[in-house]
């Protein structure tokens, strides 16, 4: 019994001068890195859009204005394919392309991509639009950063981490016409980042996530995506 006690009271000393060691653990924090679904189930996605314009008058190409829709609306509208964006369909998933895509001094932007000499560089106007570049310029960049499947960050689709899926795009071209997507550990989805993808592409994981409208869901850019320069897929 004495044994035991002595072994007992060892112990415990072990225990204290081990504690008096430890440091307190610092608050562990959280991050959340699946966006929330933003539901507008309401709205089409052209309804959603029309909510999302610069004050009337306002410099379109102002920073403040960055992440509003004005250009991708003209666009829309000059390429005849507003009822894709007013669709009844219900699986559409939309790359929503934001002001600042067209055209940004720290980016090339697609006007400048596709037509360094465009008088839209200095100032913008839907008339430019259609005066200074072909139409079917902009049907092909509109159907691209359109697939007629609902994709989120979730795992209903995209059932592997870190693997690169292939879809068809809205624009038919067996060269050019698909998107591979992936999404990491954090949930993040990244375009065009497959290995094998021609050096023309550009590719992109900055994406406001999950914006679920009536007719799909939206994923909001700020730089488009591409396999080849839009300019060269003209016929």
């Amino acid at each position: 019994m004495k044994i035991i006690k002595t072994l007992a009271y060892s112990l415990l000393v072990l225990i204290t001068f081990s504690c008096d060691d430890l440091k307190i653990q610092e608050n562990f924090e959280f991050v959340q890195e699946t966006v929330p679904p933003v539901t507008f189930e309401d709205q089409t996605a052209w309804q959603w859009l029309q909510t999302k314009k610069s004050p009337e008058g306002s410099d379109i190409y102002a920073p403040e204005n960055a992440d509003n829709f004005d250009i991708l609306i003209d666009v829309i509208e000059a390429a005849g394919l507003k009822s894709i964006y007013d669709s009844a369909n219900t699986s559409y998933t939309f790359f929503l392309l934001k002001n600042g895509a067209w055209r940004d001094e720290t980016r090339a932007g697609i006007f400048r991509d596709n037509n360094r000499n465009s008088d839209i560089l200095e100032a913008y106007s839907p008339e430019l639009l259609t005066q200074d570049f072909d139409v079917q310029l902009f049907d092909i960049i509109i159907k691209y950063h359109t697939i007629d499947q609902y994709i989120d960050q979730g795992g209903d689709v995209l059932k592997l981490l870190n693997v690169d899926y292939t879809f068809d795009t809205l624009y038919e071209n067996e060269e050019f016409g698909f998107v591979t997507i992936n999404r990491n550990e954090r949930f993040v989805l990244h375009i065009n980042f497959a290995n094998n993808l021609p050096r023309t592409r550009k590719r992109t994981n900055k994406l406001r996530h999950n914006y679920i409208f009536k007719n799909g869901i939206g994923h909001l850019a700020i730089e488009e995506i591409r396999l080849a320069n839009f300019k060269d897929l003209l016929e």
